[in-house]
C-alpha cells in the first residue's frame, strides 16, 4: 500500500488504467430516499473520511457520513463522533468489507511500527434498528446518548425552549393571552407541567443560520425526556450535526 511521503499514512492508490481523477465512492442520489443505517462510527473525521473512501472503492457503495455531538456533564465537555452509513439493504455486506478493510489497516500500521491508535475505530455491529436515518423521516435520525450527559445544560435548554413557547404563543395567538399556571408543590410536579406545556406547543422551532439557507431546529421530545438541537449548515435538506440532551 502507498504512504503519503509528508506524514507516511497509507493512501489510497489510483486504479490502473483509468483516467477518472474524481473521487470514486458514490456520492447519494437527491431521490436515493432508502434507509440509510449504520455501520460503524470513528471517533476521527478523518479515519471515518478514509474508511468511507476506501469501502466506497472495494464495494461500490454510496455512504453518508453524519456527525454526533454530545455534551458529557461529569466531564465537562463536548464529545463527537462520526456515523458511517449505507443503505439498508446493503448493510451487511459492507460491515463485512469494513471488518476487512479495518484488519488491513490494523495489520499495516503494526508493520509500519505506527504510532495511531487502531482502538479509535469502533466497527462493533450495530442492528439496523438501533439507529436508521431516513431522508423521508428525519425524525428517525437519533444519536447515542450519554448517560452523564446531565447537569447545568437541561435547566438552560428547558428556559430556553420555555421561554420560545411563550413567545410563539404569544404571537399566535394573542387573542387567548397566556393564563397563570396554578402553584404546585414540589421541583417534580413543576418539572412535570413543564414538560407538558412543551409538549403542547408546535415543533420543532426553527431558526435561520449563516446566509439564512441554513438551518436549525430545535426538537422537545417529552415522551423520552430530552432535548434534540439538529443543524443543516448549507441548506441541502440534510442535517450534518446533531446534539442530544438527556433531562433524567
Amino acid at each position: 500500500m502507498a504512504r503519503c511521503p509528508a506524514c507516511g499514512q497509507p493512501v489510497s492508490e489510483r486504479r490502473r488504467g483509468t483516467t477518472d481523477d474524481r473521487r470514486s465512492s458514490q456520492q447519494p442520489d437527491p431521490e436515493d430516499h432508502r434507509r440509510y443505517v449504520r455501520i460503524a462510527r470513528f471517533r476521527w473525521a478523518a479515519e471515518a473520511g478514509f474508511f468511507e473512501h476506501e469501502l466506497a472503492e472495494r464495494l461500490d457503495v454510496p455512504t453518508r457520513i453524519l456527525e454526533h455531538s454530545n455534551f458529557d456533564a461529569m466531564g465537562g465537555c463536548w464529545f463527537t463522533w462520526y456515523a458511517l452509513c449505507v443503505p439498508e439493504e446493503l448493510a451487511e455486506p459492507a460491515q463485512a468489507v469494513l471488518r476487512e478493510l479495518i484488519a488491513e489497516h490494523e495489520q499495516d500500521e503494526a508493520e509500519w511500527e505506527s504510532e495511531a491508535e487502531p482502538a479509535n475505530v469502533f466497527s462493533s455491529p450495530w442492528s439496523p434498528n438501533q439507529e436508521v436515518w431516513d431522508p423521508l423521516e428525519p425524525r428517525t435520525l437519533t444519536s447515542d446518548t450519554a448517560a452523564g450527559a446531565r447537569g447545568p445544560w437541561i435547566p438552560i435548554l428547558l428556559t430556553l425552549a420555555a421561554g420560545a413557547a411563550v413567545l410563539w404563543g404569544t404571537r399566535a395567538l394573542p387573542h387567548r393571552g397566556l393564563q397563570p399556571a396554578a402553584p404546585v408543590d414540589g421541583q417534580e410536579q413543576t418539572t412535570e407541567r413543564l414538560w407538558q406545556g412543551l409538549a403542547r406547543w408546535p415543533e420543532p422551532w426553527t431558526q435561520l443560520v449563516g446566509d439564512g439557507r441554513g438551518m436549525r431546529q430545535l426538537h422537545i421530545d417529552p415522551i423520552r425526556r430530552r432535548i434534540i438541537v439538529r443543524e443543516d449548515a448549507d441548506g441541502d435538506g440534510r442535517f450534518e450535526r446533531e446534539v442530544t440532551v438527556p433531562a433524567e
